[in-house]
């Protein structure tokens, strides 16, 4: 007996679990969270340089009370 095509057959990689490749629904790169998109997250940007990451080791050494160089 030949099987029928699936008309409900997903795309390779695709699944009940995911979309398949990438991290959001295939058209809805730019959509906004309510219209089915990825949320992405905002932060202002970090100082990571060596002075900056002293400083605040510092600081949280004294926040804290645990002493240790700065």
């Amino acid at each position: 007996m030949a099987m029928k095509a699936n008309k409900h057959r997903r795309p390779p990689g695709e699944s009940e679990f995911s979309w398949g490749a990438g991290l959001t629904p295939p058209g809805l790169a730019d959509a906004l969270p309510s219209q089915g998109g990825r949320y992405h997250g905002t932060a202002p940007p970090v100082d990571t340089s060596p002075a900056a990451v002293s400083a605040a080791r510092g600081a949280e050494a004294r926040r804290t009370g645990r002493g240790g160089s700065s």
